[in-house]
């Protein structure tokens, strides 16, 4: 069932950009590699709990599923460490934790929840990519 679901949504998003411009970054480009950006859905809510935090509503509201796979969440590639931060003296550790600390926009899809905020807030506003308030 994962996996079918996942191979249908590689698809449908492949067709959908066939006709879209790519996107290009403005700066920091100069990465090797990308990064598999995972969470794990129980694992999020248990460390908002562990540091006395307020359980956001996806949090309370999450239900015993039979289907483990279904707490994980692929949130896709997020580019590495650019040389160009690197040669000054940032390491991989500090820029997947802080290479981009600001808020997103208030209407951005997931923007109440904790969860959602690292989704699309870290990979385009770190590369100045257009995000899209009705994605």
């Amino acid at each position: 069932m994962f996996r079918k679901d996942f191979v249908a949504i590689a698809l449908l998003l492949t067709a959908t950009q066939v006709g879209a411009e790519p996107l290009t970054a403005t700066q920091y480009g100069d990465f090797d590699r990308y990064v598999l950006a995972l969470s794990w859905q129980t694992g999020f809510c248990q460390s908002m709990h562990d540091r006395n935090r307020g359980e956001p509503e996806e949090c309370r509201l999450q239900q015993e599923m039979a289907n483990k796979t279904d707490y994980l969440t692929v949130h896709g590639l997020w580019p590495g460490l650019p040389k160009s931060i690197a040669a000054r003296g940032v390491d991989d550790r500090r820029w997947m934790r802080y290479g981009c600390a600001t808020r997103p926009i208030p209407n951005m899809p997931g923007g109440q929840s904790r969860a959602g905020n690292a989704r699309l807030r870290k990979p385009a506003c770190r590369w100045r990519w257009p995000i899209s308030s009705t994605a």
